[in-house]
């Protein structure tokens, strides 16, 4: 518990708004105008699109969306948990979608043929210990859209990509030859650099299967050209974390795994 809170905090404070924040805090206790200017600067310039939308491009490079007509067929499809689906707390335990490309993709993938199996990673809140895992949730979605219970599994709960793939590991046998398992993997493009490497040190022969893209397909010129992509707002802010953070769980699996 306190690695997996250590790994949430850490990340938020080196992010723009815990920067900016901290110096804040600094030119409170020092009244000094330097961290003031700097905060504005950093909270200003990862506030727009023009750089929002830069982040984002690098860290989903050098993905791009795939036919899923020519995709090849794999041992099975393994869909990433996200935060794509949650359950609201109450009597009525309703089930809300906040983004649904993973699941959808998968199940589109599945129909088609290009997998044996369908496995969805039991990720969860270990702050919500008694709520079910996304792959749980999904499971669910998954029959109501008719896929067979044969064909569909979880593994236990997982907080992290690293436990997602070592658990997706216990769950496929080698074949007689010793041969490596063929898997699709289907996450984020923001996402699948880094998860993508971490499934192949588990011995997968990965095939990436990136969805959700969240930067534009326009040039660096046509962005930067335009002044309104040079106004703050709250979704470019949100987007710049995403990079951010990406960026930062690559340095870590990088250097310490």
């Amino acid at each position: 518990m306190v690695v997996y809170l250590i790994s949430k905090i850490i990340p938020h404070i080196i992010m723009p708004l815990g920067a900016v924040l901290i110096l804040m805090i600094i030119q409170i206790l020092n009244k000094k105008k330097k961290p003031l200017f700097i905060a504005i600067i950093i909270l200003w310039s990862f506030s727009t699109y023009a750089i929002s939308n830069c982040l984002i491009k690098l860290v989903e490079y050098p993905w791009v969306r795939v036919n899923l007509e020519k995709v090849k067929v794999s041992d099975g499809i393994v869909v990433l948990s996200g935060g794509g689906i949650k359950e609201i707390s109450g009597k009525n335990k309703i089930i809300e979608w906040i983004d649904p490309d993973r699941f959808f993709n998968a199940i589109a993938l599945f129909k088609k043929g290009k997998g044996k199996r369908l496995f969805f990673t039991g990720g969860y809140d270990p702050l919500k210990p008694q709520s079910r895992t996304e792959g749980e949730l999904y499971i669910e979605e998954a029959k109501k859209r008719g896929v067979s219970h044969l064909f569909i599994s979880t593994t236990p709960r997982v907080i992290n990509t690293k436990q997602e793939a070592i658990e997706l590991s216990k769950s496929f046998k080698l074949d007689s030859d010793n041969s490596a398992n063929k898997i699709i993997l289907v996450t984020s493009a923001f996402h699948m650099q880094r998860a993508k490497k971490i499934f192949e040190r588990e011995g997968f022969i990965v095939i990436a299967y990136p969805v959700d893209f969240k930067s534009s397909n326009l040039s660096l010129i046509k962005v930067f050209s335009n002044p309104y992509n040079y106004i703050p707002t709250a979704g470019s802010l949100n987007q710049s974390s995403i990079a951010i953070r990406e960026l930062i769980g690559r340095v870590y699996y990088n250097v310490w795994k």
